[in-house]
């Protein structure tokens, strides 16, 4: 057993002279020194107590495998440097985790939350082209007067009763705030976008490049979004006053808006 001493005593001396490298030192690597060879063993102890790293692994750490950590996790710091006692290291261990948890949270809030959903709903349809979402006014409606609130959740429902024309899935409805609908098919060339002002209704259409079959069941569902209106805007069981929507004088908005249509 005199090597075995031999490379106890060794071992006991370079911990002494660098506890807090010794001190990442593998459980494996401990346990049983016989099974290394003098060289080798030798070679992974004076390699560790001048490692100041907290990744070391016998015979395989290097610094270039210390740089592809950095690149797969990029709010993991390792430190070149330490005080002798790890803490510096823990902190901005801990300070880069925190880091990366508070933009995952970010992330996740303006993704699946809603936290920017107006800002995302257009931005789905920029132009590969141009840095600024790329919008045509479909048309315009003036109003004598309207019923936001109301009328937004009336067509909200009508809307989503469309949602399967003419098959299922082919549009999807987003109320973005409380004066707006947008309306998304589902191919994402464009989407229909609804502005509920204090006199006015105004029909946008998002995308740089819309599709054919986009521009055609665009026809067909602003179609039966003005039937909805003109029902409501002319109701006579329905006092002008008690009314959702009341059109302008001489009332023929939406006569006029349907012409505007692509395929109308």
């Amino acid at each position: 057993c005199k090597g075995y001493i031999f490379y106890t005593v060794s071992f006991i001396l370079v911990s002494n002279w660098a506890p807090s490298s010794t001190a990442f030192l593998s459980n494996d690597a401990l346990q049983c020194p016989l099974t290394n060879t003098r060289k080798s063993f030798h070679h992974d102890i004076i390699k560790a107590s001048h490692q100041k790293s907290f990744s070391v692994i016998f015979g395989e750490t290097t610094r270039k495998k210390e740089q592809n950590q950095r690149s797969a996790f990029p709010w993991l710091k390792m430190s070149e440097s330490g005080n002798g006692d790890g803490a510096g290291d823990e902190d901005e261990l801990f300070s880069g985790i925190n880091k990366f948890i508070n933009g995952f949270k970010k992330t996740l809030n303006d993704t699946y939350f809603g936290v920017n959903s107006k800002t995302d709903d257009i931005n789905k349809y920029e132009s590969e082209e141009n840095e600024t979402f790329h919008s045509n006014r479909i048309f315009t409606l003036p109003v004598k007067s309207i019923k936001v609130g109301g009328l937004r959740l009336f067509l909200s429902f009508h809307l989503m009763a469309q949602q399967n024309t003419p098959e299922k899935g082919s549009w999807s409805t987003n109320q973005v705030d409380n004066n707006a609908l947008i309306i998304h098919y589902c191919d994402c060339s464009g989407a229909i976008s609804i502005n509920f002002m204090d006199d006015e209704i105004l029909i946008d259409r998002l995308g740089a490049t819309p599709s054919m079959q986009y521009m055609m069941q665009e026809t067909v569902l602003l179609q039966s979004l003005l039937d909805e209106m003109q029902m409501m805007a002319f109701e006579a069981e329905v006092n002008e006053s008690d009314r959702l929507l009341v059109l302008d004088d001489p009332g023929d908005a939406i006569d006029i808006a349907r012409d505007t249509l692509s395929f109308g």
